[in-house]
């Protein structure tokens, strides 16, 4: 944007032009600047608000959703940077990861909603693939390399789908499905109906877990069935302290008094494992 001074008025004034978003030339100035340093200061300022990319907008998808990622791990658990990954590589990458950010307007992202629709996904599902492609080009803003997100101009896919209402086993159905689990997975699966514990929170609690005096249980972690690793928190983020039913807590004394013989045994152990987790899919042997 160039500085120019004027001779007669011995002051400076600035004069430029931009391309908007729509492709329109745009012009703007103000005169009467008395120093230059006054005039450089108001440039500066101007090219905020009309926010230019100053940053290298040649990226492609492909190269920005990378350094996305690689700036969320940072900040995100392992698991929602791999659900990231999967629902890109998935429902986006193939339409535009090649393509240059920049370039990328309201016909290409109606191609992928078309997609979403014509493969007959759920909600949640073509949610998650969105709020992805909000994300990116959130990203992209702040990096400077976009000005503004071309989501905000699409008509997002949605299908319509018949409210699903939630199953569950009264205590009585419970009773009679517990009577046909191998007897090696009873308790595991005891815990898990009459705790509403997640499985990723049974997997990973152990004995230092568990208060025998108190009948309770604290929730603090998590199994990452990702790189089977135990997290330092649950999958809400939040800890929490269960109760555990009396009939349970007897159970889970049984269990206790057995696995104490095990050599090298300690409360570090897990509550249905040994040293290591049970296998995930062992609980889903069903």
């Amino acid at each position: 944007m160039p500085i120019y001074k004027d001779e007669s008025k011995n002051n400076w004034y600035v004069k430029g032009s931009y391309t908007d978003i729509f492709g329109k030339r745009k012009y703007f100035g103000k005169f009467n600047f008395k120093t230059k340093t006054e005039a450089k200061k108001w440039e500066a300022k101007k090219l905020l608000e009309i926010k230019v990319p100053v940053n290298d907008n040649l990226k492609t998808v492909d190269e920005v959703f990378e350094e996305m990622i690689k700036h969320k791990s940072l900040i995100l658990k392992q698991r929602t940077i791999y659900e990231y990954n999967h629902l890109y590589v998935k429902n986006i990458q193939k339409f535009i990861g090649s393509m240059r950010i920049a370039k990328i307007n309201k016909n290409h992202l109606e191609v992928i909603q078309e997609d979403l629709l014509r493969r007959k996904l759920t909600n949640s599902h073509i949610i998650s693939v969105n709020c992805v492609l909000d994300l990116l080009f959130k990203f992209a803003i702040k990096k400077q390399y976009i000005s503004i997100n071309p989501m905000i101009y699409v008509d997002r896919a949605k299908v319509k789908e018949k409210k699903k209402e939630m199953l569950f086993l009264t205590p009585q159905q419970f009773e009679i499905f517990i009577e046909h689990v191998p007897q090696k997975y009873k308790l595991t699966i005891e815990m898990l109906y009459w705790t509403g514990m997640r499985i990723s929170e049974l997997l990973a609690r152990k004995w230092s877990d568990l208060d025998f005096e108190k009948s309770t249980l604290l929730i603090n972690s998590n199994y990452n069935s990702i790189n089977h690793t135990i997290t330092d928190s649950t999958k809400t983020g939040k800890d929490r302290t269960i109760y555990v039913p009396n009939f349970l807590m007897d159970k889970l004394r049984t269990r206790y008094a057995q696995m104490s013989k095990t050599d090298g045994f300690s409360n570090d152990f897990y509550i249905v494992g040994t040293n290591i987790p049970l296998p995930p899919q062992s609980v889903g042997w069903a």
